[in-house]
């Protein structure tokens, strides 16, 4: 059978079939330079998710979806460990209330959410501070201590006032759990000080904002900035605080970073502003 009749048969002519062949042979370049630039990537962090992964490394020359399946047909899907330790013992008081359940969100310094989680390291405990706006994601305060104590923690509350500004922190919500850290008089009066209002969480899951950012900084941040000192750790927790903020996109933001997202809400008035609303717990009761 001549070549000639096998296109009559297959329906195509010779220069159809040629630039087929071309095609393919163009799209499996593009493979394997995207395969390329997703191993390098794996190489140094295992746990992100391929769709933010595809927004971090730009892809312009592949849709998303095309990404994600040539992704897991390799098997480069981010290495999940799921793993929860209970680190608050909580002190409840008559007054405490969730004031954020249901909320509406259509700025920043609306939510402050916080959390405390415990980091194994070296054989030893190390405790990781988080504090963040709900609205734009952007970490705001975040540290890592030898100890889980008042004065670490309002170091960190003091980082994020810094960050934001005393003066546009009045009537912000801050929302944690019941940690006694947080109920301490320094911290509860600096809190005051600045007309912020406490809610506390009734348990882990109206919570889960903050601790959403717990288990990015440990399972994603310090497993790309590694450290096998105290001084190096800090130093990481700086460099993850710098990475979330400035280079890791968000799904809730439209896979901007918090630092794209809150500079392009402020070109926009308050009725353009996305409204984000807080899951309402009470619903469930």
């Amino acid at each position: 059978m001549t070549k000639g009749s096998i296109y009559d048969i297959a329906g195509i002519s010779r220069q159809g079939f040629y630039q087929a062949k071309a095609r393919l042979a163009s799209r499996r370049v593009l493979d394997e330079s995207i395969l390329s630039q997703v191993r390098n990537f794996r190489k140094r962090d295992t746990k992100t998710g391929m769709r933010i992964m595809y927004h971090m490394l730009d892809v312009e020359a592949m849709g998303v979806n095309r990404f994600e399946t040539l992704v897991s047909s390799h098997d480069l899907n981010a290495i999940v460990k799921k793993k929860r330790i209970v680190t608050t013992k909580g002190i409840r008081e008559s007054a405490d209330k969730n004031l954020i359940n249901g909320y509406v969100l259509n700025g920043i310094n609306q939510v402050l959410v916080g959390d405390i989680t415990y980091y194994g390291f070296k054989g030893q405990w190390r405790y990781i501070i988080t504090l963040k706006d709900a609205y734009s994601k952007k970490v705001l305060g975040l540290g890592v201590y030898k100890k889980m104590n008042k004065e670490n923690t309002l170091s960190v509350l003091l980082e994020a006032i810094e960050d934001r500004g005393a003066s546009n922190l009045f009537g912000t919500i801050h929302h944690t759990d019941a940690g006694g850290q947080y109920k301490s008089i320094p911290y509860k009066s600096t809190l005051q000080q600045l007309g912020m209002r406490m809610s506390i969480a009734g348990n882990c899951l109206e919570n889960g904002i903050a601790e959403q950012l717990n288990y990015i900084v440990k399972e994603h941040g310090l497993s790309i900035f590694q450290a096998n000192s105290d001084s190096e750790l800090k130093r990481a927790i700086k460099d993850i605080k710098h990475f979330l903020n400035h280079t890791r996109p968000v799904k809730a933001l439209g896979y901007r970073t918090p630092s794209e997202f809150e500079k392009w809400i402020k070109t926009l008035n308050n009725e353009q502003k996305p409204k984000q609303k807080l899951y309402d717990f009470e619903v469930e009761k």
